[in-house]
């Protein structure tokens, strides 16, 4: 997978653009986790905000969520784990 955020970035220069960042009012929330997991922050069209899992795979960034904090979107991928892997 992913060794970083940048790399993901690079591959997926759109989904990262400013003009779509700036549209979304998008963030990063977090590192890159598990070489393919990162956790975004955008704005609704009712001014709230939800957060949302994103998947870098090889050709596209999929999204599970969207969760009403990044917290809970954290626990979320650790239960994508194997068992014997929870403790990272």
């Amino acid at each position: 997978m992913y060794q970083n955020i940048n790399e993901v970035k690079l591959r997926f220069p759109g989904f990262f653009a400013q003009k779509a960042v700036k549209f979304f009012d998008r963030t990063i929330e977090s590192t890159l986790i598990d070489g393919q997991y990162f956790i975004t922050g955008e704005r609704r069209p009712d001014g709230k905000r939800e957060f949302n899992i994103r998947s870098a795979l090889k050709t596209t960034i999929e999204t599970i969520g969207p969760f009403d904090n990044p917290e809970r979107a954290q626990r979320i991928i650790k239960l994508f784990k194997p068992e014997g892997e929870k403790n990272g």
